[in-house]
Order: structure tokens, then sequence, then C-alpha cells
């Protein structure tokens, strides 16, 4: 079956359907027809004993629950994540580019809805039990502010946890986003839990030297919130 904005692909050996909402214009926003042929698609999927497990796009997932899931009250706060491998620095733009994770997190403050995007560093094992144990700290120390609704919507938390090789994370911080790397990191390398550098200024500084770096990213960074708005 054929649909008019959504992209549908099956891997049949791995039993993984990929699904993408395709309107870059509007910024993957749903109308009645997108909804419609997402429900088809949804009972084609079903249908399909060849599928296990369906792929797709965090952004598509929070507009999809917010119109579906929460059409008369929305959640108190957001988490994307956490994603394998970090998603540190904003250099030229392009963490807006290539991370989903932070992608869906501003599309929910985009939509009125406090959010936060977790990525886990690279290593030789992915310590996931560090992040999440960053994550649940986050929450607990904004949880008051979140049911009182007092979290502003201009930026969103993005919290990058070490994932060490050798030594421990070293702590936490909160630091800007960096915007430039006169150090050269490799921004897809791993992290030095064993680095004595201290008081780091951005976050590939914190990252990089075993630090867990929370930064905010603005929501409207790369036109997201006015695209959502058009």
């Amino acid at each position: 079956m054929g649909y008019t904005h959504l992209l549908y692909d099956v891997d049949r050996e791995a039993h993984i359907a990929t699904v993408t909402l395709n309107k870059p214009e509007r910024l993957n926003a749903i109308d009645q027809d997108d909804h419609r042929d997402i429900l088809a698609l949804i009972e084609e999927i079903q249908q399909d004993d060849d599928v296990w497990a369906v792929d797709g796009c965090p952004a598509d997932c929070v507009i999809y629950a917010f119109e579906n899931l929460y059409p008369d009250a929305l959640p108190h706060v957001v988490l994307s994540g956490i994603n394998d491998s970090q998603n540190v620095g904003d250099i030229n733009g392009a963490l807006a580019l290539t991370s989903g994770t932070v992608g869906g997190a501003k599309t929910s403050a985009c939509l009125g809805v406090p959010a936060m995007a977790s990525s886990q560093g690279d290593g030789e094992t992915i310590d996931f039990e560090s992040g999440v144990a960053e994550v649940l700290a986050w929450v607990a120390d904004q949880r008051a502010a979140l049911l009182a609704g007092e979290v502003p919507l201009e930026n969103i938390a993005s919290i990058n946890i070490p994932s060490c090789d050798t030594g421990a994370i070293r702590g936490s911080v909160d630091v800007p986003l960096a915007t430039e790397n006169p150090d050269e990191y490799n921004l897809l390398g791993l992290q030095d839990c064993e680095s004595t550098l201290e008081d780091p200024q951005d976050d590939l500084e914190a990252f990089f030297n075993g630090y867990a770096a929370t930064s905010p990213v603005p929501s409207n960074s790369s036109m997201t919130c006015d695209k959502l708005a058009n």
C-alpha cells in the first residue's frame, strides 16, 4: 500500500521495519491524512509476521504521542534517550542536523513540554547504568519545578555521560554548549576518566575529561519551533 508522506521499509533478515514521516517542509507535523496513513500502516505492520520491531525518529514519536496518546493533558516532561553515543558540542550547527535524540527533546519543548536529551558516551562497554543514574538525578532535581510548570521552554537540557573504560566518572557539571573545538577533540572519540583537568569550560572539555556534562540547547535552534508553527 502507498502512503503520501510515510516511507516504509522492512529488513526481512533482521525482522525490523523502518518508518519515516517525510515532510521536511513542515518538520514532520502530522495532519489528518497523515494520521489516517499511520493507522493504516500500523494495521499493515500488525498483520506482517515478518516484522518484530519498528524503528522510527524521536521527533515523530513525540508529535504522534502528543496528538494521540495525550490529547487532553500533556505530560510534565519528555525524556529523550538514552542515546547510544555522545551528542556533544554544536560545531557549525551540526548538533541539530545529526542528533535525533536532541531533536526529539527540542520538538517536545517547542510543543510546550519541557524535555531532556541524554546520550551515553562510546566505550568498550557502553555504561548505560551510569546514564540512567544521571537521568534519574536530573528528574529528581527538577521534579518540583516540572510539576509546577516552572521549567522554561526556551532550552532543553542535554546530558552527555561518559563510558569509562578506565577510571570512573569524575562528577556532574553544568556547562555551556561548545560552539568551537580549539583542542580538536574527536567528537566520536573515547573519554579520559583518569584526566586531572579541573573546571571544564564547556561540554566538550567536560565530557572528554570524564565529567557527566549537562548543557542547555536552544529549542528553536535550526528553527525547530518556527517550522512546527507553520
